[in-house]
């Protein structure tokens, strides 16, 4: 028995998170459906289209409720979508410094729109000191991602 504990740690442990990797539905019904039981990748992909209004209308106060779930899970999408309501008031009062904390959040992580967005903010000088060198940091992370948005504002 003790030595097959070990043995099934070692085949199960590289199973866990295995879905992580595994692609989000496509179609609005299946991504919710995700998103209802708890999975933080689709209630971060939902955040996203109610945003912009991919495949649903727009809907800030939507985009908030899943964004909210998201980023609590740590999930780069649904931090961005946060500090972009934080930055243009969509669905909550305009707050700069919030935006920054959210950007951050997500851009550590290596979200391309996060760090582009962050990069904007250092820029402005808007929820943190203005400082173009700063900026220059997060638009290069976010271009060497392939980021058209990043790559002009270099």
């Amino acid at each position: 028995m003790k030595r097959i504990l070990p043995l099934l740690l070692i085949l199960c442990v590289p199973l866990m998170g295995a879905d992580k990797d595994k692609p989000l539905p496509k179609d609005i019904p299946s991504l919710t459906t995700l998103a209802e039981k708890g999975d933080a990748r689709a209630q971060g992909q939902l955040a996203v289209n109610y945003t912009y209004g991919k495949g649903v209308e727009q809907d800030y106060a939507k985009a908030l409720v899943w964004a909210k779930k998201s980023a609590e899970q740590e999930i780069p999408s649904g931090m961005f979508v946060l500090g972009r309501s934080y930055q243009l008031g969509n669905g909550v009062k305009v707050n700069f410094v919030e935006s920054v904390k959210w950007y951050r959040k997500s851009a550590d992580q290596g979200y391309a729109a996060a760090q582009n967005n962050l990069g904007w903010m250092y820029g402005q000088g808007r929820g943190v000191e203005r400082d173009f060198k700063e900026a220059m940091k997060w638009y290069r992370k976010s271009a060497d991602q392939g980021y058209a948005a990043a790559q002009n504002n270099l």
